[in-house]
């Protein structure tokens, strides 16, 4: 294995194991707009899968490009197709509440590498132009792949992620987060 592809290798499976375990949140929880007062949405789950991948495709079609599944390189996002959404994932509500999550990815073409700040400039300009506000992390100074993420959070723990290296973009969408037993 190639320095660059271990180097690759590590930094996916660190984002993705943070995002997974709750070491990293793509909302404030301490955010007053994300402590509604029963904490959770009252639209179903329709509503929430149709608003969440219109939101994933919204940004799919500014960047242009082919968008597949985290996980499933061979599946292209699609935004028409309602298949395969059984599989929920926990809001950190201690266990009560589920929300719908997609995470799609644009890896480099073979042989080059992306300069991860211009499309990170182009949808943080779009997100501001929306009156969006948007939090950063990195790129760490020493960053060999320039890695860094911005967001935004909405109410009920929903928001969008878009993340940047010189190895591949991704895209991170939750829904607003709902109770188990709701339809």
């Amino acid at each position: 294995m190639s320095a660059r592809s271990a180097l690759r290798s590590a930094s996916t499976t660190v984002a993705i194991l943070a995002l997974l375990t709750g070491c990293a949140h793509l909302t404030d929880p301490n955010h007053d707009a994300l402590r509604p007062p029963d904490g959770l949405s009252t639209k179903t789950h329709a509503e929430l899968l149709d608003e969440t991948i219109a939101q994933t495709n919204d940004l799919v079609q500014f960047l242009g490009g082919e968008w597949t599944y985290l996980g499933s390189k061979a599946r292209a996002f699609d935004p028409t197709d309602r298949t395969g959404w059984r599989h929920l994932v926990p809001c950190d509500m201690h266990g009560i509440a589920e929300q719908y999550s997609i995470n799609l990815v644009q890896d480099a073409p073979a042989g080059t590498e992306i300069d991860p700040f211009p499309p990170v400039a182009k949808v943080r300009a779009r997100w501001e132009n929306l009156g969006h506000t948007i939090h950063q992390i990195g790129p760490a100074e020493r960053s060999q792949t320039h890695a860094h993420s911005i967001g935004i959070d909405f109410a009920y723990k929903a928001g969008l992620e878009f993340f940047a290296s010189n190895e591949l973009l991704s895209i991170s969408v939750q829904s607003e987060c709902f109770g188990s037993s709701q339809q």
